[in-house]
């Protein structure tokens, strides 16, 4: 039997969250019209900061609890403080399939890496329990 997993089989959230990144990932990389081209591409670079950290907190509450997960509004503030931060400091930041990989890499195996360390830990929480009623 194959182990390999299949589309079919990868979560409608993550399926959704890999739409949205590549949706962000041809925005992003689109040109830009002259006037305003600054300022798209800071909105852009935004967005898809936002995406990143929400897709980090997903995972991270998947971990460790949904208080965790972020609000859209949360998502947008940090991606827009992030943008700025990544604007000052490499103002010559321009997203190309290095980060296309990372992001989609990030989206695919997060979530499955966060499950497999869930489940680890219900099962070693189960069989700690079991060795202390013996």
């Amino acid at each position: 039997m194959d182990a390999t997993p299949r589309v079919d089989d990868i979560p409608e959230e993550v399926a959704s969250q890999m739409s949205d990144l590549d949706r962000l990932q041809d925005e992003f990389d689109a040109p830009a019209d002259p006037p305003g081209k600054e300022r798209q591409a800071g909105l852009q670079a935004s967005a898809l900061f936002a995406q990143l950290f929400t897709v980090g907190f997903g995972v991270l509450a998947t971990r460790r609890g949904s208080h965790w997960a972020l609000q859209q509004p949360e998502a947008s503030a940090l991606g827009e403080a992030f943008a700025a931060v990544v604007d000052k400091y490499a103002p010559a930041f321009e997203s190309g399939p290095e980060m296309a990989l990372a992001l989609t890499a990030l989206v695919v195996i997060g979530p499955r890496l966060a499950t497999d360390i869930q489940e680890s830990r219900q099962t070693d929480g189960d069989s700690r329990e079991s060795n202390t009623h013996q």
